[in-house]
């Protein structure tokens, strides 16, 4: 009897053992950062968490270089388990010496694991001293609503001319087969004086941007309190000075790499239940 019993023990034991070897279930899974350098770019990844449904983190790129940096972010691909899935954010283009990132959220199934590789080959460098295409001034009042500047085609959508304020919204369309970059911040208002002022947009409004063959995006200059004759703006001829606003520009791409990450336990214990 006392063998019978000591057999069943040791069975109840060994299965209760078992059941305490299996994988750990979390509503979420957390992940540790990583940074790599990946020479004209450093690249970091953070803020990861997962369910089964969706797998989501925080893809930082600090430019190293004076050039521009455009990431491509489809060519972000996840890989795990022989699964392998590309995202649908959309591109990014880094400044000069700066820094920017964009949160990917890729959805799915059964994404839960506690490691996971990306590949990362949708890193290219732009010539920040590409030529930038030759542009007609801009004037206020409106001579003409539209107009070409290299493979660029620029429309006027809106604009107010106030005592103390100019602004003006403008689309522009790439039509080239390179990479066409706009940077607001390069314009420049002129006034009947002859000086020119920096386009007063925050730093947001000033940012460069990338278009792609066929692609149109907005933009909006702001210019306040700038002195004129008779100290009313609204009244003035003035001129918006294009600089280098328009540039077309042939991407060089940075060699792919793959970058690990790995669960954060502490971190998954304490908030993934």
């Amino acid at each position: 009897m006392k063998k019978i019993f000591l057999i069943a023990l040791i069975g109840f034991l060994a299965s209760n053992t078992g059941f305490a070897q299996k994988k750990k279930k979390y509503e979420k899974i957390f992940y540790s950062e990583v940074t790599k350098d990946m020479g004209p770019v450093t690249v970091t990844i953070s803020n990861g968490v997962a369910t089964d449904a969706y797998i989501k983190f925080k893809f930082t790129v600090r430019n190293n270089t004076g050039d521009y940096i455009l990431l491509k972010t489809d060519d972000i691909i996840f890989n795990a388990n022989g699964k392998e899935i590309k995202n649908t954010e959309k591109d990014l283009l880094i400044g000069p010496n700066d820094d920017d990132y964009r949160v990917i959220d890729m959805k799915g199934g059964d994404l839960q694991v506690e490691n996971f590789s990306l590949e990362v080959k949708g890193l290219s460098k732009v010539p920040a001293k590409a030529k930038s295409e030759d542009a007609e001034n801009f004037k206020l009042p409106v001579a003409k609503n539209e107009f070409d500047a290299g493979p660029f085609h620029v429309l006027q959508l809106k604009n107010e001319k106030k005592t103390d304020l100019v602004a003006v919204k403008f689309t522009a369309t790439y039509n080239g087969s390179k990479i066409g970059i706009v940077n607001p911040g390069s314009a420049s208002l002129l006034t009947p004086k002859g000086t020119e002022f920096a386009n007063m947009g925050t730093k947001g409004q000033r940012k460069p941007f990338l278009l792609k063959k066929g692609q149109e995006d907005n933009f909006t200059l702001y210019w306040r309190d700038i002195p004129v004759s008779n100290g009313d703006m609204q009244f003035a001829n003035v001129e918006v000075i294009w600089n280098d606003t328009y540039v077309e520009a042939n991407p060089e791409l940075i060699p792919a790499t793959t970058i690990d990450v790995a669960m954060d336990h502490g971190l998954t214990d304490a908030k993934g239940r």
